[in-house]
């Protein structure tokens, strides 16, 4: 008995193979998106790479310039602190100077003091001993006024100055040479640190004024140079 082999449809099989070109153009289709997904992915990875890389930058500045502030804080706070010690130093300054210029006032009232008893006492009263005992004094106190930068002006002889000397008295004399030099110290004056301190008091010779005999036999006053006094 022989059997005879059937057939599939041909209607069935395009449509089977119609559903496989499909399958294929779905998974195409899968294949596409995944892939385009997977770009997607890639370039969001790569993205948040980048902005972590971006923040690490931002926090690296950040800690950065925090470093730096707090160093401009600090130095700010050396610089407050050194102001305020210089501001300090200026107030033990101005307190030394005052201090210093009462001191100055009292050394030179005390050494024109004991220069008025030392040129003054010539009475026979006085005993050798204690004149003897200003000059010692005087002698003493010279150097350390010297030391400190307080130069005395009492020379004699020299030719009157103005910026040093206040003329307070004149004495006549007939001596050219002597005209307008410095007599006699009257009260000794001061240069401290190179500035005048005080004048010194002097008796300055002044030319006297000389007649001239006229033919006639009479004679005219001619007057010397006038002296400020």
């Amino acid at each position: 008995m022989f059997f005879k082999k059937s057939k599939r449809p041909s209607s069935q099989s395009n449509m089977l193979s119609d559903e496989i070109h499909q399958l294929h153009i779905k998974q195409e289709d899968c294949i596409q998106r995944i892939a385009r997904m997977q770009e997607k992915l890639d370039s969001a990875i790569s993205q948040q790479n980048m902005n972590k890389k971006i923040q690490e930058d931002l926090c690296g500045q950040l800690n950065e310039n925090t470093r730096e502030l707090r160093q401009h804080h600090m130095a700010l706070e050396d610089f407050l602190d050194t102001v305020e010690e210089q501001c300090q130093c200026h107030e033990k300054i101005s307190s030394l100077q005052s201090d210093n210029q009462a001191l100055l006032q009292s050394c030179l009232r005390y050494y024109t003091l004991l220069w008025n008893m030392e040129n003054s006492a010539s009475s026979p009263s006085i005993p050798d001993s204690f004149i003897a005992q200003l000059r010692t004094f005087h002698e003493q106190m010279e150097p350390v006024l010297q030391k400190c930068g307080i130069q005395i002006i009492d020379q004699t002889g020299i030719s009157v100055d103005y910026t040093i000397h206040e003329v307070t008295a004149v004495s006549d004399t007939g001596d050219a040479a002597l005209d307008r030099k410095v007599a006699q110290i009257l009260t000794p004056g001061f240069i401290y640190k190179g500035n005048i301190h005080k004048k010194a008091r002097v008796l300055a010779f002044r030319l006297a004024e000389k007649e001239t005999e006229m033919p006639s036999g009479h004679s005219i006053e001619k007057k010397g140079d006038s002296f400020n006094v």
